[in-house]
């Protein structure tokens, strides 16, 4: 977004010419018709998730197999800000989804909508973000800006909106923090840039508070925004210019109070932070195998990556994991690392004549590297590398740099009265990208319709990569068992372990498999492998242990059953242990057994039967 000469003449002739084209009385209609048609169209691009149903990739342990969420009382509500549930810290996203619950029941359609129209609610706040920078990057005149502007300010929104990346935070249940974070940060920048426009200095001060209160509540939703102080003191630089373009200038008396206004955000993103890694440290393995080479490497492949899908979105996939001791110096993160030093390179050289395009090569910069090695969750069989959902905002300000260039444009034919024709065939461009945007995104949707077509689409894609999916065959697998196709699905367990044989569920889903086809002996081994590489896989026990109950074996089905039961015992795992040692004449062991399990779980009739069973016969 580079400034104009800013001619005098050049700005008397735009606004002379803009008066004849009555564009004054374009812009009540623009006001309304481009936000609703930015809305419109992104709802349009991903109608397809409506269909779409609870995925094996978190939702079922996040919604369906979760009971806690389900309501709106006290009891409800103290769960929601107290757990760290899965390794994140979302009270908020909780509550969005107890209300889908008390209207949809567990009817995934609601579910979907809910995540699809805060998508577009986002869409519109980053269509008023563009048009507020465009205007202060072109300060020309008022009419041009209202006009030209707004339709500069719809194209980057629907760059943003309707771009494939955004597929996973939108179809998948799991990755609506990401969303609903998002929103309430653009609200925040938002209120930010009210505040900043503001000359009363009472006004300024409650648009401020406005902003942190907002920025609170996107932290509620998960804190992954923590860098937005920072991005708040970019926006200072340019467009805004309070801090002025010298740096020896940003510590001067006269800015000082830009630099205290941010003092509230920025405790509030370090308490975020803490609490985010907080969350994160009983999710997550040891980060042991990540020197700092291999941790430059994660960094750089991010910001390559991420860009590169940005401009070519296709072949994505829900997982993109590389294994543990992965080698830094292998091609793929050097071609990254080259692309992110030539585009550092070409960005400071330009850093005097395209000031935008160092603030949002900052921008992206500070909202990408958090995720890219440093706090990204660690997989059982890898580092997962990447992800769509972390692109969210990182790429707001490249869209933002193309409607400026549609801007420009619009601005060099009303001043020079160029041909019409060469206005549209100009124009075109951006028009076809959005439509193969709204086409590729519109696909992609389609492949997060259920658990089976997403992970086969994730092997389809990550075989073709330099890193293959342990996580991608694996879910393959199960998504076959649940249609029982178990010798395909074995097929993918035994492909998942080929490229990883560390991987503890594959492991326990391989057994799981090769139980129902009654190869108890092969079964065993398998949750055997799966219990040596994790000791706490409490449900490998407790599958290891039926296994030996359907062999007989009620001493080794006892012992796996108890190991099984670790912090967090369930009903169903003590009645099995009743079984057990029923079945081996240890009655009053087995009685405690199910009267534990009846006070895990009230309602878990097969324990109440049993238990009324074993009462009636030691009555006897």
């Amino acid at each position: 977004m580079p400034m104009p000469n800013g001619a005098e003449k050049e700005r008397k002739e735009a606004t002379s010419l803009v008066d004849r084209l009555s564009v004054g009385r374009e812009c009540g209609f623009f006001a309304c018709a481009l936000p609703l048609s930015v809305f419109a169209l992104t709802l349009v691009s991903f109608l397809p998730s409506l269909q779409s149903g609870f995925l094996r990739w978190t939702d079922y342990e996040t919604l369906v197999q979760n009971p806690e969420y389900r309501g709106l009382t006290w009891h409800h509500f103290r769960w929601m800000f107290s757990t760290f549930y899965l390794g994140n810290y979302r009270p908020l996203t909780w509550i969005t989804f107890a209300f889908d619950y008390t209207f949809w029941g567990m009817n995934p359609f609601g579910y979907h909508l809910t995540s699809l129209v805060l998508h577009g609610i986002n869409s519109i706040l980053v269509y008023f973000i563009a048009v507020r920078l465009l205007s202060l990057a072109f300060p020309v005149s008022a009419a041009l800006a209202s006009a030209n502007v707004k339709v500069a300010g719809g194209l980057a929104a629907l760059l943003f909106s309707v771009h494939p990346l955004r597929c996973e935070p939108v179809v998948w249940l799991s990755g609506r923090s990401h969303l609903l974070a998002a929103l309430f940060f653009l609200l925040t920048i938002v209120c930010y840039l009210r505040a900043v426009e503001c000359q009363e200095k009472l006004v300024k001060r409650a648009w401020l508070v406005v902003a942190m209160c907002i920025y609170t509540l996107s932290l509620l939703s998960q804190p992954s925004e923590i860098a937005l102080p920072v991005v708040l003191l970019i926006l200072d630089i340019y467009p805004l210019k309070r801090l002025g373009s010298d740096p020896r200038q940003w510590f001067s008396p006269e800015v000082r109070q830009v630099w205290w206004e941010k003092t509230p955000f920025f405790v509030l993103g370090i308490g975020g932070g803490l609490i985010g890694l907080l969350a994160k440290k009983e999710s997550t393995f040891s980060a042991g195998d990540l020197t700092v080479l291999r941790r430059a490497a994660l960094v750089l492949y991010g910001l390559a990556f991420y860009a590169w899908k940005t401009i070519i979105p296709v072949g994505l996939s829900p997982v993109y994991e590389a294994r543990f001791k992965f080698d830094p110096l292998s091609w793929p993160f050097l071609i990254s690392d080259l692309a992110v030093l030539v585009m550092c390179v070409v960005v400071f050289a330009a850093r005097s004549r395209w000031p935008a395009g160092v603030t949002s090569w900052l921008y992206y910069l500070l909202i990408v590297v958090p995720y890219a090695g440093f706090v990204l969750p660690v997989l059982g069989s890898g580092r997962l590398i990447a992800a769509d959902r972390y692109s969210y905002v990182a790429l707001l300000p490249w869209g933002v740099l193309a409607g400026a260039s549609l801007h420009a444009g619009w601005r060099t034919w009303l001043v020079h009265r160029r041909r019409l024709g060469a206005l549209i065939l100009g124009s075109f461009p951006f028009v076809a990208i959005v439509i193969t945007l709204m086409g590729l995104t519109w696909r992609q949707t389609q492949v997060w319709h259920d658990s089976y077509r997403l992970w086969k689409h994730a092997v389809e894609v990550t075989d073709r990569s330099p890193f293959e999916s342990v996580v991608a065959h694996d879910h393959l697998g199960v998504a076959l068992a649940e249609q029982g196709k178990f010798d395909e699905a074995i097929t993918q367990f035994s492909e998942a372990l080929r490229i990883s044989p560390y991987f503890a569920r594959t492991h326990n889903n391989l057994g799981i498999a090769l139980a129902l086809q009654g190869r108890l002996d092969e079964a065993i081994a398998q949750f055997s492998e799966a219990v040596r590489i994790a000791p706490e896989y409490r449900q490998a026990h407790y599958n290891l242990g039926t296994t030996f109950l359907r062999q007989g074996k009620r001493d080794e089905a006892v012992k796996e059953f108890y190991q099984g039961l670790g912090a967090a015992p369930t009903a169903e795992m003590h009645y099995q242990v009743a079984v057990a040692l029923a079945s081996g004449g240890k009655i009053q062991e087995a009685i405690g057994e199910l009267e534990v399990a009846l006070k895990l779980d009230p309602g878990y009739q097969p324990a109440r039967r049993a238990l009324e069973r074993l009462t009636a016969s030691g009555a006897k």
